[in-house]
């Protein structure tokens, strides 16, 4: 027996250790399971029920496979046999003449059934004793046949609907383990494009701060360099551009103050050098917060650009529209950008005027932001238009 679900077990075995209770008064049970007719059977004896024993592999002979076979045939449903006419005895079948007090003989049971699968076959023997008290209106008194069909009617109802019962809680549970599997895909799949994703913002980040570091450094006699290790621990950095700006810069700073004696042209910026311990504070951010609500949605548009162009720029690839809306967290079109920045034209003009430095990259290198600043610039003055 397993001690998991109940259906996992085939479903003879299953009704063998519920049979004590479904049909109490036999002695001895016997289940046989054919996965698909004319294979070989899964069989089981239950030998002692009274003891709550559970049922125990059977082998059986070849020669009462053989016998078997006609069973097989037989329709669901329920019928009696006497011990001798089944293929479990240890002595052989006797050829007897029928007599009127033969069917007081047959005290055997069988029941066959499909466990939801026409193809699969259920056979359950059950061997009922002289005391079978729920039925037996005397103890002295064989089982009548009325009485002998309505327990094998009981019977057969009880061993098919649990069976069905069964099949279904099976076909239920295959269903969801079809869906766990299919959602353990997914998830599983989601974990490898995120580390896909993860592996290509991390070599854009390194790019970037090798870009920027150059920046930085550019005017200076020295050649900056980042090592692998603070390659690796900058990659982990999680917060925004802005503050991996000034921690840069400090690490440069402190790199270059430990250089400071050193007969070398070469500066390795270590991991040691790079603190990302920062606070928000520390970085300095233009505050728009002063500024009417409807500037809310023109500034968040520049401050994808400008993040999406920085990405460009650490690739080493041309500033268009299209590399630019391919780089953004969510990508857009070259149109689509150009129609925005025409949108809020009027209130990127104000923008500018009063952050200038808010937006660097794309303010000098961006063409569709530079043409809608080259339009602004050709329209006449207010006083020109006034006049």
């Amino acid at each position: 027996m397993s001690y998991g679900y109940s259906f996992i077990d085939n479903p003879v075995l299953i009704m063998l250790s519920r049979m004590q209770l479904l049909l109490p008064g036999f002695n001895r049970a016997i289940g046989i399971y054919y996965k698909t007719a004319g294979h070989s059977p899964f069989s089981y004896l239950l030998s002692q029920p009274d003891r709550q024993e559970q049922p125990e592999p059977m082998e059986i002979s070849s020669t009462a496979k053989d016998a078997l076979k006609p069973y097989l045939n037989y329709k669901s449903g329920y019928y009696w046999f006497s011990p001798e006419e089944l293929p479990f005895e240890a002595e052989k079948p006797r050829i007897r003449q029928m007599e009127i007090m033969s069917e007081l003989n047959r005290n055997v049971l069988l029941i066959v059934t499909n466990p939801g699968n026409q193809e699969d076959i259920c056979l359950v023997i059950l061997y009922l004793t002289n005391s079978l008290g729920p039925f037996r209106i005397s103890s002295h008194k064989p089982l009548s046949a009325d009485i002998k069909s309505i327990i094998g009617m009981m019977t057969y109802n009880s061993i098919s609907s649990q069976l069905m019962s069964v099949a279904s809680d099976k076909r239920v549970f295959e269903e969801i383990n079809d869906n766990t599997r299919s959602l353990a895909g997914s998830y599983k799949k989601a974990q490898q494009q995120n580390s896909t994703l993860k592996e290509k913002y991390s070599k854009t980040l390194a790019d970037y701060c090798r870009l920027y570091v150059n920046e930085l450094t550019e005017a200076e006699d020295f050649r900056y360099s980042l090592s692998a290790e603070a390659v690796e621990k900058i990659c982990n950095w999680e917060g925004e551009l802005e503050q991996l700006k000034a921690i840069l810069e400090k690490a440069v700073g402190f790199a270059r103050s430990m250089n400071f004696g050193s007969d070398t042209d070469n500066v390795t910026i270590e991991d040691f050098h790079v603190n990302l311990n920062v606070k928000k504070e520390e970085t300095k951010k233009p505050d728009v917060i002063s500024l009417p609500s409807k500037y809310l949605k023109t500034i968040e548009l520049l401050d994808r650009l400008e993040a999406a162009a920085l990405i460009v720029k650490s690739q080493h690839a041309d500033l268009t529209g299209a590399n630019v809306g391919r780089a953004c967290a969510r990508p857009v079109s070259a149109p689509a950008i150009t129609e925005a920045l025409q949108k809020h034209s009027v209130k990127i003009i104000e923008l500018l005027k009063q952050f200038p430095n808010r937006w660097p990259t794309i303010s000098k290198d961006f063409r569709p932001l530079q043409n809608i600043l080259s339009a602004h610039t050709m329209l006449p003055d207010e006083k020109t238009m006034s006049a």
